[in-house]
């Protein structure tokens, strides 16, 4: 993403410009690129979905209805062959009754906590825990009950209704 990846040659988005953080792609990863859109795209966009993806994983929108799933991460190498017929028109048709789209939940070994464990500062995350059981005491049941699961939703791809978005991405950088 931008600052970072700056010697790639794209016509995509980057998160270098404007009201940005992309210099802590280090540390945040794609964070810097919610950011950006946050501060530089929510506002000016006409779109009534926002989506992300990662750099080799999206979402397969079931065009062709031969998923036993409507929404699952699809990898790279499959890119092409199923988004041949991924038109704005026709993804648009497979989510409109949707304020958020997810991919396929993913089952971990024990549960969501010692799954973030394996990856992340522990003093970090439970601080992140504290601060959005301070700031939306209203979430600390869902926050156990996610913790304590054995299922999560990965990858970063998701679409939202740009309102929606708007409000999740305001919340979680009141957050950081």
């Amino acid at each position: 993403m931008g600052d970072v990846n700056k010697a790639i040659e794209t016509d995509a988005l980057q998160d270098n410009t404007g009201i940005n953080i992309s210099d802590k792609n280090e540390h945040y990863g794609e964070l810097t690129g919610y950011y950006w859109v946050l501060n530089n795209f929510l506002n000016a966009t006409k779109s009534e979905y926002i989506g992300f993806c990662q750099p080799y994983r999206f979402l397969d929108f079931n065009i062709d209805g031969k998923s036993l799933l409507p929404f699952r991460p699809i990898f790279i190498a499959n890119f092409v062959k199923s988004f041949m017929k991924s038109t704005d028109e026709n993804v648009l048709a497979q989510i409109q009754d949707f304020a958020v789209v997810l991919p396929q939940k993913t089952n971990v070994e024990k549960t969501v906590y010692d799954e973030w464990m394996k990856d992340v500062d522990k003093e970090d995350f439970d601080l992140a825990l504290s601060v959005i059981r301070e700031i939306s005491p209203d979430y600390s049941t869902a926050i156990d009950e996610f913790i304590a699961s054995d299922s999560m939703y990965l990858f970063g791809s998701f679409v939202m209704k740009t309102e929606l978005m708007t409000e999740f991405l305001s919340w979680m950088f009141d957050i950081f």
